[in-house]
């Protein structure tokens, strides 16, 4: 199979995994009723959710899947790449394109597994919190999104850390998910957003998550 390929599948593969298992999260911990009695403050649970997201892309990072291609997962750290002269053009439109395409198709296989539990958290999407302007959310993605990204090329390049790159980053957006939830839904990443909304056919703020985190 030619390189190329390999690298665009692990990115369809890992985003996939990566959102299958975050959805899922969501829908388990804010969708169901059995959660909710068990695990009373809705804090806890969120900090459970960010934990489990992160966890996962981690654990992708790390996996012989993540492996072959870096694992982006996002779109806009693989922007960041394409600009640090690291990823090409094509390249940079493929791996967005896999990443879109895996997350489109995790949020279906989400609601196919979770039904009710996926809908009542409209399959993982990315809203706005009450109360915020969309200035201030629109400004926390954007931060949001240049911590993640100034993070990960921190650690890449520096050669004694590089090999705790996807830990890091995975404890940052752990952090993340937990602070800014409340506040814009932690999109940090226009793949995440784009999935569920294309899945619930629901397209609110969806330019919002698309532009900040490139921006970021």
């Amino acid at each position: 199979m030619n390189t190329r390929v390999k690298y665009y599948l692990s990115e369809f593969t890992g985003t996939f995994l990566f959102m299958l298992n975050g959805i899922s999260a969501i829908s388990l911990n804010f969708g169901t009723r059995v959660m909710q009695e068990a695990i009373t403050s809705s804090s806890l649970r969120l900090l459970l959710t960010g934990v489990l997201f992160a966890g996962g892309a981690t654990l992708i990072v790390y996996s012989p899947i993540g492996r072959i291609s870096g694992s982006h997962l996002n779109p806009a750290i693989s922007l960041s790449f394409f600009l640090e002269g690291k990823l090409k053009g094509l390249d940079l439109f493929m791996f967005s394109l896999m990443q879109i395409a895996g997350s489109i198709a995790a949020a279906l296989i989400s609601l196919l597994l979770w039904s009710e539990s996926a809908r009542a958290v409209n399959v993982g999407m990315t809203l706005p919190g009450s109360g915020h302007s969309i200035f201030f959310v629109f400004f926390v993605e954007v931060f949001a999104t240049f911590l993640l990204v100034s993070l990960v090329f921190f650690f890449l390049h520096r050669k004694t850390l590089t090999k705790f790159t996807g830990l890091a980053a995975g404890s940052l957006v752990a952090i993340i998910v937990f602070l800014t939830v409340p506040i814009s839904g932690t999109g940090l990443n226009p793949a995440r957003s784009i999935g569920p909304a294309v899945v619930a056919l629901n397209f609110s703020y969806l330019w919002l998550y698309i532009a900040a985190p490139l921006l970021g």
